[in-house]
C-alpha cells in the first residue's frame, strides 16, 4: 500500500492540477496546446474488473468552449516496479480512449536511481507501442528560491523541497510558502518535507521554524521548542545535583532526562538547589 510520502506527493498535484502542464512546458520545454483551465480527471484505467488499475493523478486541460485538449497522468514513483512498463501504457491507452484527447505520462521521483530507471524507453524496436515518458527528478526539478514564487504556488515549492532538500534557500522559500496553505494541508506537507531532510537540513528547518516569522510555524514548532526547553532544564537539574555531590542512580538520572513537564522540572530545580540526597529531589 502507498504510504504517506507517496500520497502526500500525489496530493500536491491534486491540489494544483495545472502543475503537471507547467512542469512539462517550463522544465521539459514541451510545446503544449493552449488551455484555459485544468481539472482533476479520473485515474481509473481498469479494462477488466478482475484486475483494477489506478493512475496516481490525472490532470485534464481544457481549451476554448470546455474542449479537452490534453490529459497528463502524474505518477509518483518511489521504487522500481517491474509491472510499470506494462501498466503505464495501459493507463495512457485507457485514459486516451475515455477522454478522446492526447495523453502524456509524467513520472515524479526524488530518487536519482529511480528517476533514471523510470526514464528507460518503454517498447523495443519491433514493438508497436513505444511510450514517451517525462521524468522529473532531482537533476531537473525546479529550484524554487524566490519567496513570492513560492507563495504563489506552494505545491511547487514543496515539491522543490522534496527534490532539493539540502538547499537551504529552497527550505526558506517553502517556509514562507506554507503560510499560504490551509492548516490541514500544511500539516501533511510539513510531514512530507521532514521525511526528506537530512540531519543538517532538518536542523536548519527547525531553527527557521523557531523564528516564528510565519503564522503556521508556532503551531508546528511548539512541540520542538518545548522539547528543547525541557531537555535544557533537565540538564540544569543534573548539573546542580552533581555540583552538590548528590548521588543518583542511572534510573533516577533517566527519569529526570525523560521528563517533558516543565512544571515538574522547575520543581526539581528548586529542590536541587538545597538537596543533599536523592530523597530531597524525589520526596520518597
Amino acid at each position: 500500500m502507498p504510504g504517506h510520502n507517496h500520497e502526500a506527493q500525489v496530493l500536491l498535484f491534486q491540489d494544483r492540477p495545472e502543475m503537471p502542464a507547467l512542469l512539462l512546458r517550463d522544465t521539459f520545454g514541451m510545446d503544449l496546446p493552449d488551455f484555459k483551465q485544468a481539472h482533476i480527471g479520473c485515474g481509473d484505467s481498469s479494462v477488466f474488473a478482475i484486475k483494477p488499475a489506478q493512475a496516481d493523478q490525472v490532470s485534464v486541460l481544457y481549451g476554448e468552449g470546455d474542449t479537452k485538449v490534453m490529459a497528463i497522468i502524474t505518477e509518483v514513483q518511489q521504487g522500481k516496479d517491474d509491472e510499470k512498463p506494462y501498466t503505464w501504457p495501459l493507463y495512457v491507452a485507457a485514459i486516451r480512449e475515455r477522454l478522446k484527447c492526447p495523453v502524456h505520462l509524467l513520472v515524479i521521483s526524488s530518487d536519482r536511481k529511480i528517476a533514471k530507471w523510470a526514464g528507460t524507453p518503454i517498447g523495443c524496436v519491433y514493438d508497436s507501442l513505444r511510450l514517451n515518458v517525462s521524468v522529473l527528478g532531482p537533476d531537473n526539478a525546479p529550484v524554487v528560491v524566490d519567496i513570492e514564487q513560492a507563495r504563489q504556488m506552494p505545491e511547487l515549492s514543496v515539491l522543490s523541497t522534496v527534490m532539493h532538500s539540502e538547499n537551504h534557500d529552497v527550505l526558506d522559500a517553502t517556509q514562507a510558502a506554507l503560510d499560504a496553505v490551509p492548516p490541514e494541508r500544511m500539516r501533511i506537507y510539513h510531514k512530507l518535507i521532514e521525511a526528506h531532510l537530512n540531519q543538517a537540513a532538518a536542523q536548519h528547518w527547525r531553527e527557521q521554524m523557531q523564528t516564528e516569522q510565519y503564522g503556521w510555524q508556532s503551531e508546528i514548532a511548539r512541540p520542538f521548542i518545548e522539547e528543547g526547553c525541557a531537555k535544557g532544564r533537565a540538564e540544569d537539574v543534573l548539573r546542580i545535583l552533581d555540583a552538590n555531590g548528590v548521588d543518583l542512580t542511572d534510573d533516577q538520572r533517566d527519569t529526570i532526562l525523560a521528563c517533558t513537564d516543565i512544571g515538574q522540572l522547575d520543581s526539581w530545580f528548586d529542590r536541587a538547589l538545597k538537596a543533599t540526597t536523592a530523597r530531597d529531589i524525589f520526596m520518597y
